[in-house]
Formats: C-alpha cells, structure tokens, sequence
C-alpha cells in the first residue's frame, strides 16, 4: 500500500504478461456516497454538454451501494458509505466488459456491509 494523490491508501498492481495495471484506492473521508454520486453526476453532465467527445459513465450493477463505470478514465467508482473505492484499470487489447469485470473483482475485495443510513444522509 502507497499514499494515493487523495492521502489515502491506494494499492498499485501490474502483470507483465498480459500488460496490466490495476490502481486501487479507498478513500475514507466522510460523505462517501454523497461525493461518489456528485462525482458520476458532473461526468454525465460533461457528456450532455460535450457529446461525442465523452463517454457517459456506466451504472455497476449488484455492486456497494451504487457503482459506475467512468469510461473515459478507465475507472471503477463504488461505495459501501464508509469507503469510497476506485479502481483503475488499464489493460490494453481488452475490451471494456473484461476491464469492468476485472475492477469489480477487485472492488469486491475492500467493500464492507453497505450501511444504507450513512449513505442517505444530506451532506
């Protein structure tokens, strides 16, 4: 484990052969899911406003609380409330499923129990 750009432990992996690079980061700052949502907000806002120049993220299902896809960073974004969990994946030659399934996997491995009242709570 490393310090993230965030000040939160992120965990850095890579394999040769294939070439991959995955960056795990879990953020436990308070107002997780406020900051996870807002976050997926502004990245469809910029695909309304911009168009064809980014892609709109994409819902995660039966993952945290709620999980998107931001395609145009290559990044897995979820939540249990208590921690917000990144996972970037850069796997070239791959398509996105194989990517999404692999940062799922591995979001999977630091969610704890989703806690529904933390994440409803206004900011």
């Amino acid at each position: 484990m490393v310090e993230g750009d965030n000040a939160e432990p992120q965990c850095d992996l890579s394999v040769v052969r294939p070439r991959v690079v995955v960056t795990i980061n879990i953020d436990s700052a308070p107002q997780a899911y406020f900051r996870m949502e807002r976050t997926i907000e502004e990245l469809a806002q910029q695909f309304t406003v911009n168009g064809p120049n980014h892609s709109p993220p994409t819902e995660v299902a039966h993952l945290g609380i709620d999980a998107s896809w931001l395609p145009d960073e290559s990044e897995l974004m979820t939540t249990d409330a208590r921690r917000l969990i990144t996972v970037g994946v850069a796997w070239p030659g791959h398509r996105r499923p194989a990517e999404i399934a692999l940062a799922t996997a591995e979001a999977r491995l630091y969610l704890g129990p989703n806690d529904a009242k933390l994440a409803y709570m206004s900011p």
